[in-house]
């Protein structure tokens, strides 16, 4: 369970960032969407949902909000399917290195 915006509640021992590597795919889950996480520029996906969908992403972030998906959590599958389809962000000059 990550700690958000609205979890006060929550003993401050909880974890605001989560990250594992799972099938060769580096992943930093946040509540909060990142400019920049932990191998941004290494391949790695960053996962948050603070925003209800009203956020675009930037690199290989996904909004996983449970209102962005009809209240269903998303699938390692969906994931996996984002980082194939999306270039590496470039945090040099903003540009995906495919561009450089």
């Amino acid at each position: 369970f990550l700690k958000g915006s609205h979890d006060a509640w929550l003993p401050d021992a909880h974890k605001m960032i989560w990250e594992k590597t799972i099938e060769g795919i580096h992943i930093v889950v946040c509540h909060y969407a990142m400019r920049t996480w932990p191998r941004s520029h290494l391949e790695s996906v960053q996962l948050y949902g603070h925003s209800h969908g009203h956020l675009p992403p930037i690199g290989r972030q996904m909004d996983i909000g449970v209102d962005v998906y009809d209240f269903y959590p998303v699938s390692f599958e969906t994931v996996r399917e984002l980082v194939e389809s999306i270039p590496v962000l470039n945090i040099k000059d903003g540009r995906d290195k495919t561009q450089c």
